[in-house]
């Protein structure tokens, strides 16, 4: 992997698992910052 030349449809693929994986973290860090804390 390291040192390949990736085509441009090869770094498509790895951009859009990547911000797949960056979207559903922000979505669950967002959902977390609306519930309240029950130790308040």
């Amino acid at each position: 992997m390291i040192g390949k030349n990736y085509d441009d449809e090869e770094i498509f693929e790895i951009l859009e698992v990547l911000y797949g994986i960056a979207e559903e973290g922000f979505e669950v860090y967002s959902n977390e910052a609306e519930r309240p804390d029950p130790d308040e």
